[in-house]
């Protein structure tokens, strides 16, 4: 480049070598007297002195307002003027780059810069000058943090003034309009940070987020669904992001409605319809505001039933909600449940209620007959005629069942119509002896449940007492013979 200073226009143009061509391609105004000059990317900084004034004059300008190639001059291209001693004598003025200032209360930017290379080509780095002088040595560098100065113009309404400050220096100003919008958003002006965030012209995913960020959940659900509804113009990893916050904001207008009717079918209508977001963080997040009836109707549509039964016992509450035992214990549910983690529901439920769900099916009984053997006291008589009467050895599925147990032949025909009735796998696990005796304990419990009628009862014996009745009886019987 070959910079030329014109002194009787008081301009300086600026020309590439490498071009065949006389046409400058940058011309730039400067003040009337101008001795020196230094151009640099953002500034240029001049050199005057007048005949009239006894000290020289150092003038920061704004390259890019300076710049009168094909407009007019503006005005707003002199930042500052500033004076050096009187009597001084400027011997040369050189470009020297300095560390972005930063003050005690700089807020961190929301982009990542990368602040190891300090070379001239760094970001962290702003122009300044160097003056040697007959009797000293001077720098001009910066001494406040421009992007603070930019955003105390946005937040005091002068929008115009930071603008100009931003083409001066060159700044992000996308991104510091969106953190102006955000420090409004804070202070519960809403209609302002929207303002700022359409002048940031930032994506509208972006805006999502500082919504939500700050508690705007209605605006930000529909801010989610306009871009969801734009197909193709964000990623798939992106929309998973978006979809997940647009649950977590239906759970809290959810939870903090007064009508929860309509909040209740949206998010009802989102769960089933959504495609976008993914379905094991959906049952972990619904799971996290105990919304069971969302997390297992959108985990049996998505196939998903055993993540969530496993969630269920992970955050499992100390009194289980009878409205969620009967969920679970539904028949579209009641598989799921009592598989979990190998069964934990025995654990975790009360010896009743472990009892209760048992004695729904049939091929429950007979998978846990140990148990239901050490808890027949906690059945009604009702229950213990039920019981009875399936496990009857002259009922023919039980004669099936012995017959099996004792052929161990699992290609019969009479198997597999038990298996299809019973379920194969739990009847395989269950000897015949084990079921003779369940159904003998089961006679004893209800013959004296029966014997008891019409008295009271403080204290039902425990089914270990009498079966260790019934063995001694029967050792005294054999003993006898």
């Amino acid at each position: 480049m070959i910079v030329a200073h014109c002194l009787s226009s008081n301009v300086v143009k600026v020309y590439d070598s490498s071009l065949d061509s006389w046409d400058a391609i940058f011309v730039y105004n400067i003040p009337i007297s101008t001795d020196k000059i230094l151009l640099t990317d953002n500034f240029m900084f001049t050199l005057t002195k007048a005949a009239n004034l006894q000290c020289p004059t150092v003038t920061v300008l704004s390259t890019k307002f300076s710049d009168i190639t094909g407009k007019e001059h503006l005005s707003d291209a002199k930042l500052q003027t500033l004076s050096l001693p009187i009597g001084e004598e400027v011997v040369g003025i050189y470009r020297q780059r300095f560390p972005k200032h930063r003050g005690p209360t700089d807020e961190v930017a929301d982009e990542t810069v990368n602040n190891e290379s300090t070379d001239e080509e760094g970001q962290d780095l702003e122009d300044g000058c160097i003056i040697f002088g007959s009797t000293g040595v001077y720098q001009i560098k910066p001494q406040v943090n421009f992007d603070n100065l930019c955003l105390n113009l946005i937040a005091e309404g002068q929008t115009k003034k930071a603008e100009i400050l931003g083409m001066t220096l060159d700044l992000n100003m996308s991104s510091l309009f969106l953190r102006a919008a955000e420090h409004k958003l804070q202070q519960a002006q809403l209609q302002e940070a929207t303002r700022l965030y359409c002048i940031s012209r930032c994506s509208s995913m972006v805006w999502a987020y500082h919504l939500a960020k700050y508690g705007y959940f209605q605006e930000t659900l529909s801010v989610i669904q306009g871009i969801l509804n734009k197909q193709g113009e964000q990623g798939h990893s992106n929309c998973c992001k978006l979809a997940i916050v647009a649950i977590k904001c239906l759970i809290f207008v959810y939870l903090n409605s007064n009508d929860r009717r309509e909040i209740q079918r949206m998010l009802a209508t989102f769960l089933s319809d959504n495609l976008d977001y993914d379905e094991v963080e959906a049952i972990h997040v619904l799971a996290s505001h105990s919304l069971w009836e969302f997390m297992f109707d959108m985990a049996r549509t998505r196939g998903h039933l055993e993540t969530a039964m496993d969630t269920l016992f992970d955050q499992w509450p100390k009194r289980a909600d009878p409205t969620l035992m009967r969920k679970v214990t539904s028949p579209e549910f009641l598989d799921a449940f009592v598989s979990a983690k190998n069964g934990i529901f025995i654990e975790r439920l009360s010896k009743l209620e472990v009892v209760s769900i048992l004695m729904l099916r049939t091929d429950l009984v007979l998978r846990h007959s140990t148990f239901l053997t050490s808890h027949l006291h906690l059945l009604n008589v009702q229950q213990l005629i039920l019981l009875a009467s399936l496990l009857d050895p002259t009922k023919p599925k039980m004669r099936d069942i012995f017959e099996s147990g004792r052929k161990r032949s699992p290609s019969t025909s009479s198997i597999a119509s038990v298996d299809s009735f019973y379920g194969s796998e739990n009847m395989k696990m269950t000897e015949p002896s084990t079921l003779v005796q369940f159904f003998i304990l089961t006679l004893i419990e209800l013959h004296s449940r029966r014997i008891r009628k019409g008295y009271e009862v403080t204290q039902e014996p425990s089914l270990a007492e009498i079966d260790k009745t019934c063995i001694h009886r029967d050792a005294t019987m054999r003993h006898r013979r």
